[in-house]
């Protein structure tokens, strides 16, 4: 049966419309695929940006702690900082300027008869170059150390024990008065008094509770073994463009070998 030429026509018309709407889906479908990626890839771009900055802002920290004319000391920033065209970075919040030294913590009597019962020399410094920090809670954890309780807690020069009682491993502990370390100060002399001696596998950390609502953790005494002497960096970059982007950044630099030992983000921006 021969086809009519109005047939074919027909039936090129139906494959025509075929292909068009076939096309037509393809080019939407590119152009849907197009404008959700666009809108990604530029937040990760962004993103990736905030990331840079604040990566900048703990090298810059720790610049300025060996590098400045005044050695040894650096100072947060109050508001961002502009490195180079959308990109800003803020670094510093008080318990990153508490230098823990326990590289040498000792074993010593309580100063009451109690022997092995204290924990002391562990230095305290502020590396604030133009600002005090205080401490107005602290959180003791022990390991190692049976049925032992904290009796009181002295930190600084203070005449009387900032806290005195019955204190179990995990207690948060409230200072009275606070302890107040000034601009590139240091407190050589503090004091942990326990109610049994200290065995020499004990390990003990301490986290000091700052009053802008920081915290930094140390490891006061760990079995006998030398500890770190080490500072840590909050740094939060940002990258403005139509909206501003943050990512953050934690590190642990130690003085005591020149190099960072800790780093992770985290969503607690400056």
């Amino acid at each position: 049966m021969k086809t009519r030429p109005g047939q074919k026509k027909g039936m090129a018309l139906i494959v025509i419309t075929i292909l068009v709407i076939i096309t037509s889906v393809v080019v939407l479908s590119i152009a849907d695929f197009l404008s959700n990626a666009l809108p990604l890839n530029i937040s990760r771009w962004c993103m990736s940006e905030a990331m840079h900055a604040a990566r900048a802002g703990v090298y810059m920290a720790i610049r300025d702690y060996r590098e400045t004319a005044n050695k040894l000391y650096w100072v947060k920033t109050l508001a961002f900082v502009n490195i180079t065209g959308g990109s800003y970075y803020k670094i510093g919040k008080d318990s990153n300027f508490l230098l823990a030294d326990t590289d040498n913590p000792q074993i010593a009597n309580d100063g009451s008869g109690g022997i092995d019962k204290a924990l002391t020399r562990i230095s305290l410094s502020n590396l604030n170059e133009t600002q005090a920090i205080t401490v107005n809670r602290v959180k003791l954890e022990w390991a190692n150390m049976g049925s032992a309780t904290l009796n009181s807690l002295v930190l600084g020069s203070a005449p009387t024990p900032q806290w005195t009682g019955l204190g179990l491993s995990g207690d948060t502990l409230t200072l009275n008065p606070q302890f107040t370390l000034a601009a590139k100060a240091a407190a050589a002399i503090n004091l942990f008094s326990f109610s049994s001696a200290i065995p020499r596998d004990a390990v003990i950390f301490a986290t000091f509770y700052f009053i802008d609502g920081s915290a930094r953790k140390a490891c006061l005494y760990n079995a006998g073994r030398s500890g770190n002497c080490e500072f840590s960096i909050t740094s939060t970059g940002e990258f403005r463009s139509s909206k501003r982007w943050k990512r953050t950044i934690e590190a642990t630099y130690d003085t005591s070998v020149n190099r960072i030992t800790s780093w992770q983000e985290t969503g607690n921006h400056l």
